[in-house]
This record gives structure tokens, sequence and C-alpha cells, in this order.
């Protein structure tokens, strides 16, 4: 589940306390679809005062939500702290016409009129908790990329399943067009294990026009799962790299074994003496499959 804390008016003998209980339950409603725990500082000892543990967990929370109607100076000592961590996750609330300080004007906020908020307003705020997701937490979770596979996976344990669609935007754009190629790998592994990588996206990130990096995970995905694909995905010749064809092969292999392939393509795949490569990767890749020691030489 992921994390959000809110600044808020939090002393009830305070004039703005009412107008704060309405944007918080706002808030709360709309995270809850999303599973978003939101938390906030009424849990310290002594309200009004600024602890640590307050701080600290404004610097932990994955988004901050922040009431900027008030003018209380613990409101916006909170808001600047949130701010001096990463002011991009941050979504100021107010009412509309409301005046905030002209250094909050350029940053996400959601404006909405005295009393009951519209269904605008509402779909505003869940469409910025969404970029603020996308822009700034799932990146933030792919983090520093050392094991594509662990990176994946806590990728997905990361992310509820309300979100999972939100996910597979966010990794379909990772994998057509991050700079890092072990981001886009590793986009593409996460993709798999959210049953996201169908037949028509395997065809897509097989393609020619990607990376070879990008295509051979497909094909070490494919290896060890023999899900359905169209034909279109095993396209290879001996120019591509040494990391496709080994991936390749191995994936072919697997899927004639299954009876995926047929054996007329498979034996082609081997026989196509013009280029070395791809014959010498395939051979490669079905002396680990259990074919009959006569397959490739007959006509």
């Amino acid at each position: 589940m992921l994390i959000a804390f809110l600044i808020r008016v939090l002393n009830r003998d305070s004039p703005a306390w009412a107008e704060s209980q309405a944007v918080a339950d706002v808030v709360k409603e709309i995270c809850a679809g999303l599973h978003i725990d939101v938390r906030q500082g009424d849990h310290e000892s002594s309200l009004g005062e600024i602890t640590e543990k307050l701080l600290d967990d404004i610097r932990k929370a994955q988004i901050v939500f922040a009431d900027a109607n008030s003018s209380n100076e613990n409101v916006w000592y909170e808001i600047g702290h949130a701010d001096s961590g990463n002011q991009n996750r941050v979504i100021c609330i107010c009412r509309r016409g409301r005046t905030i300080p002209f250094d909050r004007r350029n940053v996400r906020s959601v404006a909405y009129q005295d009393g009951p908020w519209e269904p605008e307003c509402r779909d505003d705020l869940r469409a910025k908790i969404i970029a603020v997701i996308k822009q700034e937490v799932f990146p933030a979770l792919m983090g520093r990329i050392d094991n594509e596979t662990k990176a994946a996976d806590g990728i997905v344990q990361s992310v509820p399943a309300a979100l999972h669609d939100v996910a597979r935007q966010w990794l379909l754009s990772v994998t057509r067009t991050h700079d890092d190629m072990s981001a886009r790998r590793t986009a593409v592994r996460a993709l798999e294990q959210l049953g996201c990588l169908t037949p028509e996206l395997c065809v897509e990130l097989t393609g020619r026009s990607n990376p070879p990096d990008v295509r051979a995970v497909v094909y070490d995905i494919l290896s060890d799962s023999e899900a359905d694909v169209p034909q279109e995905v095993w396209d290879l010749t001996a120019t591509d790299s040494a990391l496709l064809l080994d991936s390749f092969s191995r994936a072919a292999a697997r899927y004639w074994a299954a009876g995926k392939v047929s054996a007329d393509v498979t034996r082609r795949w081997a026989k196509r003496g013009s280029e070395r490569g791809l014959e010498n990767a395939i051979r490669q890749g079905l002396s680990k499959a259990p074919v009959p020691e006569s397959f490739l030489d007959r006509q």
C-alpha cells in the first residue's frame, strides 16, 4: 500500500478546523479507492507541536496533501518541509478564490467551491494523485536496478490492485521510451508479472524497431512460459546481437518442443546456411530440447 501524509488544521477549536476536516474527508475517500493509506499528525502527543517524528513522516510519505486554506504557521512550516524533500509529490488543496503564496502557484493544486465538492473537482484531485504516482512514486520504486527480476518483483509487490491499470500504463511508457535499457527490461518483466504481457504486446516488443535488449527479455520470458503468441513473434536474422540470438533460440526450441512452432519452421531456422549465426544459435537451443537426433538432417 502506498503512504500519503495530509498536512491540515488539527486543532478542533480553530475556526478553520471544520473546512479542513471536510478536505480531509474527500482526500481519504478518494485515496481509499486507490488503496492509499492517508496519515496525518494527530497521532502526536501534543497538537500544535511540530515533532521530529511528524517531520519524518512527511519525509517518508510518497504523496503529500496540503490544506492551503489556512494561515496557520505550523501548517505552512510543514508544507515548506514537504517541499524541501520533493515538491513534485505535494498537492495543495484550497477553496476557489483563495490567494496562496506565490511560491506555491506553479505546483499541483486543486481548487473547490464552498460547500460539497463538485464531481469535476473530485476527478481533478484523483487525476493529480495518479500523475504524482506515475511521475514520482513509480520511478522511485524502480530505483537503482541491480537485479531486473528482483526490481520487477519489488514494483509489483508495492502496487495495490486498485492501481494495476495505472502501473500498466506507466510500465508501457517505460518499456517504449526510457533511456535506460535496464529500466526498460525491468518494466517488461513487471508487465509480465501483472499479466499484461499480451500476445499483441509481445509482437510489438519483439519487432525490429525495438532495441535488442528489449526484444531479448521478451524471448527470455517466453522461454519460461510457453504462452500462446502469434507467429510474427518469431522473426530474427543472423545480424541480430548474440544476446538476442541466444534468447530467441532458447524460446524457439522450447516452443518447438511444446508443439507451438511447427517442425518445418524450426528446421528452416536451423538450416539457413547463409545465416551462420542464426543457424548455430538455433542448433544450440535445440540441443537443450528433447529433439530427435535425426530432426535437423531430415529434408
